[in-house]
């Protein structure tokens, strides 16, 4: 740590710039520690769950974007089941 810019820059001034970048670097080091770690325990989980995780994850995706589409009033849903009728497109896609 250097001792010249520990030293108060105006008589008023009680701030340390040296002391807050040290802290500002052990707090990024922490950082990215635990995000190691949290990388490192998700791997875990997945080589221990297989795909269930991913695909749970994905199906978590799914029901989060349907919930957004079923509350904005700008999007309609029209069931397949029988062909769209509005644009004259059948259901089987083989025809």
């Amino acid at each position: 740590m250097c001792i010249s810019c520990c030293l108060p820059q105006h008589s008023h001034s009680s701030t340390y710039p040296c002391v807050q970048a040290e802290q500002e670097r052990q707090a990024a080091v922490i950082r990215a520690e635990g995000e190691a770690e949290a990388a490192a325990t998700i791997s875990r989980a997945l080589d221990k769950a297989g795909d269930a995780f991913v695909t749970f994850r994905k199906i978590e995706a799914a029901k989060a974007i349907v919930q957004a589409l079923a509350n904005n009033r700008n999007v309609s849903y029209i069931p397949s089941g029988s062909g769209n009728v509005l644009l004259n497109v059948p259901a089987d896609r083989n025809q």
